[in-house]
């Protein structure tokens, strides 16, 4: 591997040697080298090649390496602030310019990688979705449960089950095990470019999570229950795709979305994304009383704060509730000071 390391930054060197080096240049040979490599995934790959087309060019692609100093980049991320993108976001948009210009050092054409100190601002993660209010999830859990077609499973899922739409899209039968009630998540759809000149930019891959917690069990509600039941019984591969086409082949996640979307406007239910049925969800299992820890571990999140500041919404009808108790705790204090 050592041996690969430094034959890369040879050729890297040899390259550039004699170039006035830029950001894009230089960007594009890095993303050639990895993807030769065929030591990441493919769907990260594609990531890699997204921040450096949408993020890191406009803004830097026509500077010379060694033009690229920490002023510069925290100008760039002053910029990035300003743009409203979260601090995670920004992170990972360094982080790529970091990986990039620490291979431009290794290869000698820089002394020092600028990305060493720079300052990002830690903004506050709040509630970016919504939920639905109980007269739509009521609305729209009867719609579903009135059309039986595979694509109305696929909501149910993101509803009751809190799944994200690119594991639903990947669901297989064998990952159902509804003696016990449980659904494993093992993999998920990702959209990944494609390679092949003429075709499609990108097409959708079957991949595996990214994060250990991602890899999960989720326990069938009893409403979910009775709709795999109906479904399974039209299938006896356990190889098959759950949300499948008639031929097999697994829906496009963004067929599932325009699903989602004409139910909501035939309903002329609220704009709702299909992603918030998942807020929903976590939603609605805290207001049962359901323990956080159980709640982010059946969403996969790598921790309970991301479950706490994201995805928890505090309804005004819950907020009501709660407030009986104070008013009960009140009359208890006031009875005993009359």
């Amino acid at each position: 591997m050592k041996k690969t390391f430094l034959m890369w930054s040879e050729s890297i060197r040899h390259f550039f040697s004699k170039r006035s080096v830029t950001l894009e240049a230089f960007s594009r040979e890095w993303i050639r080298k990895r993807g030769d490599e065929g030591k990441i995934k493919e769907s990260t790959l594609t990531n890699y090649q997204r921040i450096i087309e949408r993020y890191l060019l406009p803004e830097l692609g026509d500077l010379r390496l060694d033009t690229i100093t920490v002023e510069v980049v925290q100008d760039f991320v002053k910029t990035l602030e300003r743009r409203a993108l979260n601090t995670s976001t920004i992170r990972g948009i360094i982080g790529r310019l970091s990986s990039i210009m620490e291979k431009a050092v290794e290869a000698g054409l820089i002394n020092k990688n600028p990305c060493g100190h720079i300052v990002i601002q830690k903004k506050w993660q709040t509630t970016t979705g919504k939920i639905l209010t109980i007269e739509d999830q009521k609305a729209l859990t009867h719609w579903l449960l009135a059309h039986e077609h595979n694509l109305s499973l696929a909501v149910q899922l993101g509803l009751f089950a809190g799944m994200r739409i690119s594991e639903i899209a990947a669901l297989q039968w064998k990952d159902i095990d509804l003696k016990n009630g449980f659904i494993q998540v093992r993999r998920n759809v990702q959209r990944v470019k494609n390679h092949d000149a003429g075709q499609r930019k990108t097409i959708n891959q079957i991949g595996t999570p990214k994060s250990p917690k991602a890899f999960r069990s989720i326990p069938i509600t009893s409403i979910l229950m009775k709709s795999l039941k109906g479904y399974e019984k039209s299938t006896v591969k356990p190889e098959a795709f759950v949300i499948a086409k008639k031929g097999g082949s697994a829906y496009d996640v963004r067929t599932i979305q325009r699903y989602f979307k004409k139910i909501i406007s035939v309903l002329k239910l609220d704009n709702y994304r299909f992603h918030d049925l998942r807020h929903t969800f976590a939603t609605r299992a805290k207001e049962s009383g359901m323990d956080i820890q159980i709640i982010s571990e059946i969403l996969g999140h790598s921790e309970t704060a991301v479950t706490m500041n994201i995805y928890l919404h505090i309804t005004d009808l819950h907020k009501k509730q709660e407030m009986v108790l104070l008013d009960k705790l009140n009359s208890t204090i006031y009875g005993k000071a009359a």
